[in-house]
C-alpha cells in the first residue's frame, strides 16, 4: 500500500491528529512534514501547548532513511507538543515507531487503540467542575464563562 496520511486539526481542543498508513518514500515524509507544520500553525495554543495524536496502526515496515525522516519530524523542536500519543499495532513496525521520540522524553505514550490514547492526552485537562471540586476555597467566577470554568459557586 502506498503512503497515506490525514491530518485533522481541532483548535478548540488544541489537538492535532495524524493518521499514517502504508509504505513511505522520503518524498512522502517531506510532504507530511510540510502538512504538519501548516497544521500546527492553525492551533491557537502557545508554542508547545498543543497535543498530538499519531495513529500509526496502519504503518508498514519502513526503510532506514524513512525512519530517520520520521524521527526528524517527531523530534523537531518547532513541532514539539505538550503531550504526544502514538497508536501502534503489534507488527514489526511498532518497534520502529517506539524509537521515534527522544530517549527519555516525558509525556510520550504508546497505545493499542485511539480512545485510550485520547483519554491519556486529555487526562490533565481541568474543567470548571474539576477546578471547583479540587479548589473549594476558590469559587467559580461568573466572568469565567468563556474559559470552561462555569461550575457553580463552591463558597
Amino acid at each position: 500500500m502506498p503512503a497515506q496520511f490525514n491530518i485533522a486539526v481541532e483548535p478548540a481542543r488544541h489537538l492535532l491528529t495524524l493518521t499514517c498508513a502504508g509504505f513511505y518514500l522520503t518524498e512522502d515524509v517531506a510532504a507530511l512534514r510540510a502538512a504538519c507544520e501548516e497544521a500546527c500553525g492553525q492551533l491557537p495554543a502557545a508554542p508547545h501547548g498543543h497535543l498530538i495524536l499519531i495513529d500509526a496502526s496502519g504503518m508498514r515496515i519502513q526503510t532506514r532513511e524513512v525512519v530517520d525522516a520520521f524521527t526528524g519530524i517527531v523530534r523537531d523542536p518547532r513541532l514539539r507538543s505538550r503531550r504526544l500519543a502514538f497508536v501502534v499495532n503489534h507488527s514489526l513496525a511498532r518497534q520502529q515507531i517506539l524509537r521515534l521520540p527522544e530517549p527519555g522524553r516525558a509525556n510520550v505514550a504508546f497505545f493499542d487503540d485511539r480512545p485510550a490514547a485520547e483519554a491519556w492526552l486529555f487526562e490533565d485537562a481541568v474543567s470548571g467542575a474539576r477546578t471547583v471540586a479540587r479548589y473549594r476555597h476558590a469559587p467559580a467566577s461568573p466572568m469565567s464563562a468563556g474559559h470552561d470554568c462555569t461550575a457553580p459557586n463552591a463558597a
